[in-house]
């Protein structure tokens, strides 16, 4: 998975989050929250494990730019 596909699950799973977390508290509804809890997770865990430096393989953090903040190599 390269990183725009990374970014694009990351913004997806956190909208999913957000929606599901909002339409738990006006319905009311635990089953709701803890699906929007999950995807929140999920982002978590999708951040963590495929947001890295194909270079040197450390993780990239919030500042995805051109080049690795680590090793310095074009992404």
């Amino acid at each position: 998975m390269n990183l725009y596909q990374t970014n694009l699950l990351i913004i997806a799973l956190g909208a999913l989050a957000l929606l599901l977390i909002a339409l738990a508290g006006g319905f009311k509804s635990p089953a709701l929250f803890m699906a929007g809890l999950a995807a929140f997770v999920a982002v978590v865990l999708v951040d963590f494990i495929f947001k890295r430096c194909p270079h040197c393989g450390k993780h990239l953090g919030r500042d995805s730019g051109i080049f690795c903040p680590h090793c310095g190599k074009k992404l």
